[in-house]
C-alpha cells in the first residue's frame, strides 16, 4: 500500500522532533524518580537512570543517550495504600 501525503508529512514531523522529545522524557522521568526515591511513603523505585538502580551500569553501556521514560515504584503500606494512590 502507499502512504498518503498527509500521513507522510506527520511521520516526518514526528521523526524530526523525536530527539528533542526523548531528551525531555528522560529528564522528566529522572526528576520524578529522584523525587519518589526520597519520598517517605515510597518503598522502592526502579529506573535505570538512577545511579542507585541495579541496572544503571548496563543502561550506561547500552543506552548512553538516556534511560528512556519507563519507571516503576512501590508504595509503603501494601495493596491498600497502592489503591489509595491510584484512586487519588
Amino acid at each position: 500500500s502507499c502512504l498518503s501525503p498527509m500521513n507522510a508529512f506527520l511521520i516526518n514531523m514526528g521523526i524530526e522532533t523525536l530527539p528533542l522529545r526523548m531528551d525531555k522524557h528522560c529528564a522528566n522521568t529522572l526528576s520524578v524518580t529522584t523525587f519518589l526515591e526520597s519520598h517517605p511513603k515510597v518503598e522502592w523505585v526502579r529506573y535505570t537512570g538512577l545511579t542507585s538502580d541495579p541496572g544503571h551500569e548496563l543502561m550506561l553501556k547500552y543506552s548512553p543517550k538516556g534511560a528512556g521514560s519507563i519507571c516503576s515504584f512501590g508504595v509503603k503500606g501494601g495493596l491498600v495504600a497502592a489503591k489509595k494512590v491510584v484512586d487519588s
